[in-house]
């Protein structure tokens, strides 16, 4: 029998109906897709349980995400960033910049598992953040180290991807153009690991030094 993360048997049960209502509606509000006045507090009651945290939810699927990617010879791990934005809740707190305009939300970090053919695998690693200030400086940026900046997410979310892997399993690390950062390319990685980024800057083979 699989232990479960959370610390109240009944929050698993109430995950599982909420992703279970909301699934089968993916484009409906809660009140929506809750069909009544009670199921609708219920999943707003459980996500304002501080008892219930992400990395919970998380865990509570992340088993059978690794049975599957195990089972699988070679596993793209995606890495991918996206902004949530929120800026209409005017009196929701708790909101940051998510971009260089006055927009406010939440940044997200994922890194989803797909099979070497193609099928979903699951979620390996999720990292959320909100930013206090609409942007930084350039040259500020170039003078932190890796780790004070946003940037050491993917070097942190590598690491964490890779935790329950078989080392059987071929896994490729896949990022876009941010993702090319020296740190990253000499972060220690498990046998049988592969990095796939999208280069941030062309070099010109013609170009003489």
């Amino acid at each position: 029998m699989k232990s479960h993360p959370f610390s109240d048997f009944r929050h698993g049960q109430r995950l599982r109906e909420t992703v279970r209502l909301l699934a089968e509606q993916p484009e409906a509000s809660v009140p929506q897709a809750g069909g009544s006045a009670s199921k609708s507090q219920s999943i707003y009651r459980f996500w304002t349980n501080e008892r219930v945290q992400p990395t919970q939810i998380l865990a509570s699927h992340r088993g059978s995400v690794v049975e599957r990617a195990n089972a699988a010879a070679v596993v793209l791990a995606i890495q991918d960033t996206t902004d949530l934005n929120f800026s209409g809740l005017q009196q929701t707190s708790g909101l940051g910049f998510i971009n260089q305009s006055q927009q406010q939300g939440i940044k997200v970090h994922s890194c989803f598992a797909v099979s070497g053919s193609g099928a979903p695998l699951g979620l390996l690693h999720q990292h959320t953040w909100t930013r206090a200030e609409r942007t930084g400086k350039r040259g500020d940026r170039r003078k932190k180290a890796t780790r004070e900046k946003e940037s050491q997410r993917w070097l942190d979310t590598l690491t964490a991807a890779e935790q329950g892997l078989d080392e059987s399993v071929c896994i490729v690390h896949v990022g876009d153009r941010e993702a090319d950062i020296y740190d990253l390319f000499v972060q220690p990685r498990r046998s049988n690991s592969q990095l796939l980024i999208r280069a941030a800057e062309c070099v010109n083979k013609n170009e003489t030094t």
